[in-house]
């Protein structure tokens, strides 16, 4: 009797043990895969929109580093769910306007698509009058790579190009050297998205008092028309920079 007893716990011990085995390794699996999970990367817009169409797609693919505010992909995420306040999108004419976002407000155009290619004007500025208050930047995106062609689409433009008084232009160059001014050159793309305004800006040292002849300068303008995948001046103006330069 007795020995018929340790067998019969024997056997159901033996009958155990390949369940908990079984148990055990799934147990491990479940874990391994867990672990897999989040070591995973999360898929980022660029990963994820291999054929982006719309300006939404254009957009979520964008790197951070054209738009101003905007450093994650969180932050696009916020935008879209406040749309219609912070985040406008017009598929239509190919423009969309992100507001709101910190001190700056970033406006991206499709201006031309052209075998698979397709180039953009992006115009940010910030909300108050600050000095670096204004970034132009232009890019083409093809083949799933953005790269920034703005010294390609549009004329370098100094101050010297919005005055024609050499007496200004010592002065404001004297104060330049003195970092008691610095300049920004300011592009207001038209909603045509085929002309740009230009001006120029001056920031001054705080306490400086500017003369009233260099806060006339900032009311001059030039225009620039797309030609053939480019803004270029209008035929009535031209670029003094370089005439001026050669008779300094």
């Amino acid at each position: 009797m007795r020995t018929a007893l340790i067998l019969t716990a024997i056997m159901i011990l033996a009958s155990c043990q390949p369940s908990e085995q079984v148990s055990l390794e799934e147990t491990s699996q479940t874990t391994r895969s867990e672990a897999i999970i989040k070591s995973t990367p999360k898929s980022t817009y660029a990963q994820t929109i291999d054929n982006p169409k719309s300006m939404k797609d254009f957009f979520l693919i964008m790197p951070s580093r054209f738009l101003e505010g905007i450093s994650t992909d969180k932050d696009k995420e916020a935008l879209l769910d406040r749309a219609g306040k912070a985040l406008q999108i017009d598929e239509k004419s190919e423009t969309l306007s992100a507001g709101s976002v910190g001190e700056w407000h970033n406006q991206i155009s499709r201006l031309t698509k052209r075998n698979d290619e397709s180039i953009f004007a992006v115009m940010s500025k910030r909300s108050d009058a600050y000095c670096d208050s204004w970034k132009s930047s232009f890019l083409t995106y093809k083949d799933m790579t953005w790269s920034d062609i703005t010294d390609q689409i549009i004329p370098a433009l100094s101050f010297k190009d919005f005055c024609q008084d050499l007496g200004l232009i010592r002065k404001i160059t004297e104060l330049a050297s003195q970092e008691q001014l610095t300049v920004e050159i300011q592009h207001r793309l038209e909603n045509d998205k085929k002309h740009i305004e230009s001006r120029i800006n001056f920031c001054f040292e705080e306490g400086y008092q500017p003369d009233p002849q260099l806060l006339a300068l900032t009311s001059n303008t030039k225009r620039l028309v797309w030609e053939e995948d480019q803004f270029v001046l209008e035929e009535s103006d031209e670029l003094w920079d370089e005439f001026i330069t050669t008779i300094e």
